[in-house]
């Protein structure tokens, strides 16, 4: 049982949690139902035609619903290992791969500042204090079971993190792009992927990815470039 929040206009969704209440479909507050389903991932096929509900908080999907869909899709069919989400911003991508993590009994680890970008240049195309709009807290409250790296990757990156199957890049600096296959590349599993964001739109997420992944290609469903690693 999840307590879901939603939007109602265009059935993204804001948030779920486990719940206890046995009643099927109960409303328990603006935005909110608690609704019944078999695994995580359903309830993304079942909130998008529900539109009768109001919700006070949303949080941004900046691939929009069918673009995380398609993520999560990808992550479900990553070899055995851990999840790694690289920018957790409000937890608008976090929240499909948490629903996959709890489904296959992955580890996801989720690594942000919390508080925004902590540096920008004009080399990586954003500025200190982006995305600033968000919290440790507000996104605990979402996905209460990840594992946080609270502050700048890879200084956060810890020795638990191993045997990565998937990573999802998005932390749009230079340096932290950078990081991933300088600190993370050598803790992958065979056949593991990561989704590099923003390639088109920032300058220095495009220069890491070409410097360090050259062969990586685009992937049109969730218009990200992937890399997979060999054996």
């Amino acid at each position: 049982m999840f307590n879901i929040q939603y939007d109602a206009g265009t059935g993204e969704i804001i948030s779920y949690q486990e719940g206890n209440d046995p009643t099927h479909e109960s409303e328990i507050g603006a935005g909110c139902k608690l609704l019944i389903l078999p695994n995580p991932i359903d309830l993304y096929e079942k909130i998008v035609n529900i539109h009768t509900m109001e919700i006070t908080q949303k949080p941004q999907m900046l691939i929009g619903i069918s673009g995380n869909k398609a993520l999560a899709q990808e992550a479900r069919k990553a070899p055995n290992g851990c999840i790694v989400e690289l920018g957790v911003y409000q937890g608008g991508s976090a929240i499909f791969l948490a629903a996959v993590a709890q489904e296959q009994g992955r580890a996801l680890h989720l690594f942000d500042t919390f508080s925004g970008i902590p540096d920008g240049t004009i080399e990586d195309g954003v500025d200190w204090g982006d995305f600033s709009d968000t919290s440790l807290e507000r996104v605990k409250s979402l996905i209460p079971d990840a594992v946080y790296h609270v502050g700048k990757f890879p200084d956060t990156l810890t020795d638990d993190v191993q045997e990565i199957a998937f990573i999802h890049a998005d932390c749009d600096l230079y340096g932290g792009m950078k990081a991933i296959k300088t600190q993370l590349w050598d803790r992958m599993v065979p056949g593991a992927m990561i989704f590099f964001h923003d390639y088109d739109e920032l300058t220095g997420v495009k220069k890491a990815v070409d410097e360090d992944f050259p062969d990586a290609i685009y992937h049109k469903e969730t218009r990200m470039m992937l890399v997979i690693k060999g054996a």
